[in-house]
């Protein structure tokens, strides 16, 4: 029995000692935006691994006999008590920076301050009796009639954290309530257990435990604002994208417009009002979050289109074979590619360029096919041009990852290059998640 009794011990502290560890190299590695909360678990976790090493020395050395193996694990011993009271008042230091109230957090971190003190006191008055525990002449540990006083502090202080964090429930997050409470009920069970007790290694499970929902806390919180920054990243490159549209083009389509306005009037006319959807699709794109209607897309590709057949009157002719309808896409993801299409194929020392838009369906859902019969496919020279490679990429991240979607790019059967837009049958519940 006494055999399975110390393995367990040292498994627990063993346990303890590797979660530490653990805990502590992600420490290490997190908080980029946050040099505060980063001080704070690399010192909790730093504690809580040598709690453990001296709560391992302890058990170690109460294996042995002898007057100077008795002074070791009395020190092993004191030491054990103290970092563990030590976490609980970092615990609660944490908790007033994070709960931001100043007067009731001052107050209330006090009243845990207090109760600090009074186990120090308590553990220091410890070595010099033997009502609350001892080492005897035979380097056994046991504990005395006060044992529970001396728990009574780190308790009372656990159960004050517990208050604290009911009484600012509605301020927290669930998650952030959810850890806080485990964080604080599980060592306050578990020192239950060892006051009424006395040997066993409760305490340290407890904490093992309380360390454990504190990393876990990290990572997800973490975890979660790498992938916010990841979104966030990409909305953006969408709207560096929308906004960084080509100068000349602008330039050339308002020479257009200048010099329409004394030839052809209603042509300028149409050229204006074609220009200014495109314009207005373009910008308000940027606002929008997971995807639109097919037909707003091909309206926005359709207002371009129009703008450029105006510059390549004889240059650019467009088929559209619309079949299917009544699927969404996300934002911007026809038009640059069909930009894409007239930036590369139109030329006037070539032919007259052709450009088809068609659209199908099968049982796998959705497809939007652009083809031209352009100079053709030339995959070294849209890696070359960085902005069109940039965009054609971007598109591809978004269809990726708003709806599960493909972007395919090849060269066409008959020459030119061939465009393929894929979206999933289950649209809708893909951009939902």
């Amino acid at each position: 029995m006494t055999n399975l009794f110390t393995i367990f011990n040292f498994s627990a502290a063993a346990s303890a000692v590797v979660m530490g560890i653990v805990c502590l190299s992600f420490s290490l590695t997190i908080f980029r935006d946050s040099e505060h909360y980063k001080k704070f678990f690399i010192g909790f976790f730093s504690v809580f691994i040598i709690y453990g090493v001296f709560y391992l020395l302890s058990q170690v050395s109460l294996l042995y006999q002898g007057s100077n193996i008795r002074i070791l694990s009395m020190i092993a011993l004191f030491c054990q008590y103290f970092f563990s009271s030590l976490l609980s008042l970092l615990f609660s230091a944490f908790l007033v920076r994070y709960l931001e109230s100043r007067d009731r957090s001052d107050l209330y971190f006090q009243i845990v301050f207090g109760l600090w003190c009074a186990f120090v006191l308590i553990l220091a008055f410890a070595q010099f009796t033997t009502l609350f525990y001892y080492v005897n002449s035979a380097n056994e540990y046991i504990t005395g009639p006060l044992y529970p006083v001396l728990l009574a502090p780190i308790l009372l202080m656990l159960i004050t954290n517990l208050f604290a964090i009911i009484g600012k429930r509605k301020r927290l997050a669930k998650k952030e309530f959810t850890a806080f409470l485990g964080g604080i009920v599980i060592p306050l069970v578990f020192t239950l257990i060892q006051m009424f007790f006395g040997k066993g290694p409760a305490m340290i499970i407890g904490r093992t435990i309380c360390c454990f929902i504190l990393f876990m806390y990290v990572a997800l919180d973490q975890s979660e604002r790498f992938i916010k920054e990841t979104e966030l990243t990409a909305k953006q490159q969408v709207s560096i994208m929308t906004l960084q549209m080509r100068p000349h083009f602008i330039f050339n389509t308002l020479t257009s417009i200048y010099y329409l306005c004394a030839s052809d009037p209603a042509k300028a006319q149409s050229t204006i009002e074609n220009f200014t959807t495109y314009l207005r699709k373009n910008f308000t794109s940027v606002a929008v979050e997971g995807v639109v209607e097919f037909d707003e897309e091909l309206s926005h590709t359709k207002a371009y289109l129009e703008v450029e057949k105006v510059r390549y009157e004889k240059l650019l002719f467009v088929d559209y074979d619309i079949t299917v309808h009544g699927f969404s896409l996300p934002p911007l993801t026809l038009q640059p590619i069909v930009e894409n299409a007239v930036k590369h194929g139109v030329d006037p020392e070539l032919s007259p360029m052709h450009l088809q838009i068609r659209t199908f369906k099968n049982p796998r859902g959705y497809y939007v096919v652009v083809e031209d019969n352009g100079p053709g496919y030339d995959e070294s020279a849209t890696i070359g041009d960085q902005r069109s490679h940039i965009g054609i990429e971007n598109v591809k991240n978004r269809l990726r990852t708003i709806c599960n979607g493909t972007l395919t790019i090849a060269a066409g059967e008959a020459g030119g290059t061939k465009a393929t837009i894929f979206i999933p049958a289950n649209i809708e519940k893909n951009a939902n998640n």
